[in-house]
């Protein structure tokens, strides 16, 4: 009954809330972290030309020992209407497949750093990709998809063309513009209760802040889903870490598992971290890792990610899914796919099917 009562709570206060966040028109005050904005620009790899934003200047973050710091601000509740109703219930006794079963309750969860719209890419230009990623995505459709290095363009296609999905997304600039992160996620399966983005930075509810290593404000993405079907409640972390500042990314990943941590909105329920951490699972950095255990990275056994539209063999691992206690795997793959010299993206997409 208490938990129903939240979510209602949650969607009495925030229905106007998804007109955002779903549609991608309008926005609300900067740093509300529950609106979906766009961006005009269109930049190289990590060399754009986006004025560099004032540093919050940096220190290095002590990693926590026996107890973990309060994380800084508190995450904004927001709800979309159902847009059906949830499937039916059925008795497990009297399911005349196990097979089917299986696929109904798992859910399928992709990371995907989308790769920016770059003119010298040539034939491979975000505008010559789209079918192939739009074939893809219907193919396989997922329920959730972590979208990295989405520019306006991109994000504006997703919201045309993602039927059966809603799209959001944030620029990560002071002005809510520039290079975004953005969550497609399936309407049918899913309903989104919290929305919560942040910069990563000492300042995280200031707009386009980053620690003083960073080449780069960025940010992070944090959506609390309740599986419809299911009847559970799953917390997805979406970023897309800095490409040069070692002490940035080890920054970067101490304030978001410590953020989960502290999180008092359904604080049991279980996290999905995933996106472009860049950096290698041998980076001094990602021995941060090692002080949240219970986390695993699912995308360890796929090999490389960024394979430079097949020129940087072998591929680096740059991308993962790290999932804390309480899920595990029954599949992950690489989707390597390949039209002429065409590919998705200068990344793997990696495919997971999570179970609870």
């Amino acid at each position: 009954m208490k938990r129903l009562t939240a979510l209602l709570l949650g969607t009495a206060l925030c229905l106007s809330s998804l007109a955002a966040c779903a549609g991608g028109t309008g926005a609300d005050a900067p740093g509300s972290g529950t609106q979906a904005v766009t961006e005009t620009m269109a930049e190289g790899p990590e060399t754009d030309g986006e004025t560099a934003p004032a540093s919050d200047g940096e220190s290095p973050i002590s990693e926590p020992a026996d107890s973990r710091p309060e994380a800084a601000g508190a995450s904004s509740a927001v709800a979309e209407p159902s847009p059906g109703s949830d499937a039916e219930e059925t008795d497990a006794a009297g399911d005349p497949s196990e097979n089917t079963k299986e696929e109904e309750t798992t859910l399928k969860f992709v990371t995907f750093n989308i790769r920016r719209d770059v003119e010298t890419d040539g034939e491979n230009r975000f505008a010559y990709r789209q079918p192939l990623i739009l074939k893809k995505i219907r193919e396989e459709q997922p329920d959730i998809i972590c979208f990295q290095e989405v520019l306006e363009e991109a994000s504006d296609w997703m919201r045309e063309e993602f039927d059966g999905y809603y799209v959001l997304s944030c620029g990560r600039n002071q002005t809510l513009d520039g290079e975004q992160i953005a969550i497609a996620y399936r309407r049918d399966r899913l309903s989104l209760i919290s929305l919560d983005t942040f910069w990563l930075s000492h300042t995280p509810y200031s707009p386009g802040t980053r620690y003083g290593a960073s080449a780069y404000a960025r940010l992070c993405m944090e959506a609390l889903f309740y599986d419809m079907q299911e009847k559970r409640v799953i917390r997805v972390f979406n970023t897309h870490l800095d490409h040069k500042g070692e002490l940035a990314r080890k920054n970067s990943l101490i304030q978001i598992l410590t953020k989960a941590d502290n999180e008092e909105f359904y604080p049991d329920a279980p996290v999905v971290l995933a996106g472009d951490f860049n950096m290698t699972p041998s980076s001094e950095e990602m021995k941060v890792m090692e002080d949240w255990p219970q986390y695993t990275d699912l995308a360890k056994s796929v090999g490389g990610t960024f394979h430079n539209f097949g020129k940087t063999s072998p591929a680096s691992k740059l991308d993962y899914i790290f999932v804390s206690e309480g899920i595990t795997c029954s599949q992950v793959e690489r989707w390597d796919d390949k039209e002429g010299e065409v590919w998705l993206s200068d990344h793997y997409p990696v495919c997971a099917l999570l179970d609870f």
